[in-house]
Parts: C-alpha cells; sequence; structure tokens
C-alpha cells in the first residue's frame, strides 16, 4: 500500500471508529445495582434540557437503579413535562 492509500484510509477508519463507539458506549455501560460513574447522581440540579438528554442517554437503565434516571425524571415531571402512569409504580 502507499502512503496515500494508507492516509485515506486512516481518515475514513478513525471517524467511523470513533462515531460507533460514541453510539455503542452508552448502551455497552448497563445499569447495575452498584452503578458506576456513569449512572451516579448529578452533583448539580439539572435544567429540562440535561433532564431530557441524560433520559435518552439511560433509556436502557430503570429509574429504581440508576441515580441519574431517577434525578433526571424527577425535573420532568416536576416541570410537567413528564407524567407518570399512575398504574405504575416506580
Amino acid at each position: 500500500m502507499s502512503a496515500v492509500q494508507v492516509g485515506l484510509s486512516l481518515v475514513i477508519a478513525v471517524p467511523v471508529a470513533v462515531i460507533l463507539a460514541v453510539m455503542c458506549w452508552p448502551s455497552a455501560d448497563k445499569c447495575a445495582p452498584n452503578p458506576g460513574w456513569f449512572h451516579r447522581a448529578p452533583d448539580y440540579p439539572l435544567s429540562v434540557a440535561e433532564a431530557h438528554r441524560a433520559m435518552q442517554v439511560h433509556r436502557t437503565c430503570s429509574a429504581v437503579d440508576c441515580p441519574r434516571k431517577q434525578a433526571a425524571r424527577a425535573v420532568l415531571v416536576g416541570a410537567g413535562r413528564m407524567v407518570p402512569d399512575p398504574r405504575r409504580s416506580y
């Protein structure tokens, strides 16, 4: 392979690898009874926009097991952006 071909391969392969890693990382870090830093409760009150994003990122987590999702859910319920199902217990 020539140097141009190697350079072109890197220009294509590196961004694709980064995109795939970013897309797959949140789902790879599943919630567990002992959550890691990714699932810790935030150190500050979340804004409504941050709460929406946290709910998207932690969509596979249970609100019972994930303190970050619990905090985001509380913000959205408090802001009237989310209405809990009264038939379910959270």
